[in-house]
């Protein structure tokens, strides 16, 4: 699998904390699943004005097949990330969900900051269907409270998800 990972490179956007260790970490935790993870940084090339929509359309150049995905990281958002279900969607709003791996990560947000691997591995997750627990009854990254809390790992659930769709159809 390669991972194209992308700092915002724009004055407003451009991460002013360090992400690249985090990343690298939270992403060689999606090696559990038998794949190899080949991570590239990118810098100076995404203009992140219109956020998530912008990371695909500036972006995609880099998505060859189904093993690429591709994470983003701006200074702050509303939120710590976000990112494409399944790794789906209309990115051409033709009615049509496309293959969209795009994951949003903030190394500040409106709410309360998580640790960076913790964001990175949490929206890369979403991209494998995993989805969210807001109940803080889940011992799972993809669960609010523990993910702030540093978990680093997967629920059976989502483990089992992920599992599912980490080794996609070529």
């Amino acid at each position: 699998m390669d991972a194209h990972v992308f700092e915002a490179k724009d004055t407003l956007h451009n991460p002013t904390e360090s992400f690249e260790t985090d990343t690298t970490n939270a992403l060689n935790r999606f090696e559990n699943f038998n794949i190899n993870m080949d991570i590239t940084f990118y810098y100076g090339f995404w203009d992140a004005s219109d956020i998530h929509d912008d990371l695909a359309e500036d972006t995609s150049w880099v998505v060859n097949s189904r093993n690429d995905i591709v994470i983003g990281w701006v200074d702050y958002s509303d939120r710590n990330g976000i990112a494409y279900p399944n790794g789906t969607w209309d990115l051409d709003k033709d009615g049509v969900s496309n293959f969209a791996p795009y994951a949003l990560c903030a190394v500040k947000s409106a709410g309360i900051d998580w640790p960076h691997d913790s964001i990175a591995q949490h929206e890369t997750s979403h991209l494998f269907g995993a989805n969210d627990h807001t109940s803080g009854s889940f011992l799972c990254i993809m669960d609010y409270y523990w993910a702030k809390k540093g978990v680093n790992w997967w629920c059976d659930d989502c483990e089992s998800c992920v599992a599912n769709n980490i080794n996609p159809q070529i």
